[in-house]
């Protein structure tokens, strides 16, 4: 098989080669998750990934193909063993005598980031500002829209609504209150209470609740979702509390999830619960000082890019209230695209 090939070519000793294809920064973005799952994999196995060693670089043009696999990896000359992750696959390769004659699969980059806990966070090198937390009682008015094209039945453009407020919880956090809906048409869909805690200068998702409104006359057939408990093992890293530079980055790892979802149904129907990992995600902060026009007034932000395919999002957040005032995703390369954005169109501060 191809891939298999091009892991083979891993096997003997390389040197660090050249960075300069990492030109798009969700490139970088890989290495920086690629060289934190490794160093874990070393601090746990020390017997066996010694002595330490950096992250090293191959990529590789595949022949007939109009794309490049890039593998980053580590060597370990003690146990002459290769521990290796493959770009495209996202997947984990382990070659050494340990492991057998041929290069053996050992998982997926999410699952072994799971052992990075709530995540990690590298400083940035730029300038800093700090943002205020959101005041209890403060409420924002936000505009969105989805639109997804492809395969039927994706196609189609929703509006939406969408009140959020901030209040104390009774664990000294936040929890951030959102209802979505329709004002033009007067109708709730859902409302989302999402619990976040600080410490030590960062925030964590705790988990939250979304409770879907009553669906109206049902039919004894009829089954609709009442509401999607999520609670996350450890905290999930949202970045940092106040302090944002200028470069700063951040990995939220795998964090699992506990989920309970209840049902509307003219029959009685027990809950459903499911356990999964979060997928890994990376953020940067690309401005301190980026000018946004939305329907609100102009504000200056902070500007927070995620690094990872596929998904390309962006969001801006007021440096005078730490209100997010613009959000930004898109979703490209599958058998569907699709682009969801939120604008702020009111602000009312707490005690203004």
């Amino acid at each position: 098989m191809p891939r298999l090939i091009c892991l083979t070519v891993i096997i003997f000793p390389l040197s660090i080669t050249d960075f300069s294809w990492a030109e798009e920064p969700q490139d970088r973005a890989l290495f920086q998750i690629a060289d934190a799952v490794l160093a874990r994999a070393e601090a746990r196995f020390p017997a066996l990934l010694a002595p330490k060693s950096p992250t090293q670089i191959l990529a590789d043009d595949v022949k007939g193909y109009p794309w490049t696999w890039v593998w980053f990896f580590r060597y370990y000359a003690a146990s002459d063993t290769y521990l290796a992750i493959n770009e495209y696959e996202e997947s984990v390769y382990a070659f050494g005598p340990v492991f057998g004659p041929q290069p053996l699969k050992v998982g997926k980059v999410n699952d072994l980031a799971q052992s990075l806990g709530s995540g990690m966070i590298r400083p940035g090198s730029g300038e800093c500002v700090e943002l205020p937390s959101p005041k209890p009682g403060t409420n924002a008015y936000y505009k969105g829209q989805d639109v997804q094209w492809g395969q039927d039945p994706l196609t189609g453009e929703w509006l939406h609504d969408s009140l959020v407020s901030w209040q104390l919880n009774e664990q000294g956090g936040s929890d951030i209150i959102r209802h979505v809906g329709s004002l033009q048409s007067l109708v709730h869909l859902f409302t989302e209470t999402a619990s976040v805690s600080s410490y030590d200068g960062l925030s964590y998702l705790n988990g939250y609740r979304r409770a879907y409104r009553h669906p109206g006359p049902m039919t004894q057939s009829s089954v609709y979702l009442k509401s999607d408990t999520k609670e996350y093992i450890p905290g999930r890293l949202l970045g940092p509390s106040n302090r944002y530079c200028v470069g700063q980055t951040w990995l939220s790892s795998g964090a699992m999830v506990n989920s309970v979802y209840t049902y509307y149904s003219a029959r009685p129907m027990p809950p459903w619960i499911e356990t999964f990992y979060h997928p890994i995600d990376l953020e940067q902060v690309v401005s301190i000082d980026t000018t946004v026009e939305v329907s609100a007034g102009t504000f200056i932000t902070v500007e927070i890019r995620s690094l990872l395919r596929p998904w390309k999002k962006t969001r801006w957040i007021d440096i005078e209230s730490g209100i997010m005032v613009k959000d930004y995703e898109y979703y490209c390369c599958d058998w569907y695209d699709s682009t969801v954005t939120q604008e702020l169109i009111l602000l009312e501060v707490a005690g203004q």
